[in-house]
């Protein structure tokens, strides 16, 4: 206090006061700490944001769901926020080195970042150079959307339950196989959980990415893998794959036909997999709530809408604090998965 005071060019006053005085003091006091801790470049940084670009990461190629998206609203928020919105593809060591890059940015706004929902597995599966509690923040949900097992054309179900009595009839030299993107990858974590609820025996074979994945499985290579559903849609109308059944509680609105896991009696997990926006830990909260409303305005118009459904996403758009608490929650039930299943990836 003395120091403020003396930058002000007031000395403290050593001798005894009145009452009065003391009361006085300790207003002024209080004043002046109040003037201290005023940030003028934080209240203007709301009041003008934004007065240049803005660079939107997306930690993947192009072509993926969330580089879709991402290009979806960029030219709405643009327009809105009278500034570019510029979309900067980071791909790599699943989404880590776009994740690192978003949470070592400047806390001012003007780098935001879409993510899927590796950005709350990734953590428990590599040593990042970011702490993923402390160092990123959600800004929005934008959508959600429903992971559903699918098997080659050739395996003998129909459904979830002819499945599982088929991998019961096999002797373990002849496992049924599941594929995945890779170790720890979303399919590889949602198979872990069907194999939890359901105690069934299954070869696990990991791909690198999903490309090759859907390509084995409609190959016939390998007998089931959870995949996203916008691609069972597609891979279902060649014919070369049947879907089994839908992860979570709730029917996907493109294939109303197939039951979920609970109407077929398996009680598992229920699960998403969800598209967020991100923002370096410490942005001013006026500007990040500019950020997220701009950005579901955008993904709430009809055209936007209608890349998320064919997508096979629905929108969301909810609030920073749910957000958040979906992020965190997230990042502590995968972490428990992994650690409980001791998932390794040589890195």
């Amino acid at each position: 206090m003395n120091n403020i005071l003396r930058h002000l060019r007031i000395q403290p006053r050593r001798c005894a006061t009145s009452a009065a005085g003391a009361g006085l003091s300790r207003s002024v006091a209080a004043a002046l700490i109040a003037l201290a801790a005023f940030n003028p470049f934080a209240a203007s940084q709301a009041g003008t944001f934004p007065e240049r670009s803005i660079e939107l990461i997306v930690p993947s190629s192009p072509g993926a769901p969330i580089d879709i998206v991402a290009r979806a609203i960029a030219p709405s928020m643009a327009a809105a926020l009278k500034q570019p919105v510029v979309v900067q593809n980071v791909a790599g060591a699943g989404g880590v080195i776009g994740a690192t890059r978003l949470a070592r940015a400047p806390k001012d706004g003007y780098t935001i970042g879409i993510a899927s929902s590796n950005i709350v597995i990734a953590p428990s599966l590599y040593k990042l150079q970011y702490n993923a509690q402390s160092d990123i923040a959600a800004v929005t949900i934008l959508a959600e959307g429903r992971m559903v097992l699918a098997a080659n054309s050739a395996v003998p179900a129909k459904g979830v339950q002819d499945l599982l009595k088929l991998a019961a009839a096999r002797s373990s030299e002849r496992s049924l196989t599941y594929g995945s993107q890779g170790v720890g990858s979303i399919a590889h974590l949602e198979f872990e959980l069907f194999r939890d609820a359901t105690k069934a025996s299954f070869l696990h074979v990991p791909y690198k990415g999903s490309d090759q994945m859907y390509a084995a499985l409609s190959a016939g290579e390998i007998d089931v893998a959870f995949v996203a559903a916008s691609a069972a849609m597609n891979l279902e109308k060649s014919g070369r794959i049947k879907v089994l059944g839908v992860m979570g509680d709730q029917r996907v609105s493109g294939l109303p036909g197939i039951p979920t896991m609970k109407e077929q009696g398996v009680k598992v997990m229920d699960t998403t997999s969800w598209i967020g926006m991100f923002a370096p830990s410490g942005v001013d909260a006026a500007v990040m709530d500019r950020i997220r409303n701009e950005a579901v305005r955008a993904l709430n118009s009809p055209e936007v809408r209608k890349v998320l459904g064919a997508a096979g996403y629905q929108f969301v758009g909810n609030g920073r604090a749910q957000a958040q608490a979906t992020y965190l929650s997230d990042l502590r039930r995968y972490q428990t998965l992994i650690t409980e299943h001791n998932i390794k990836v040589s890195e």
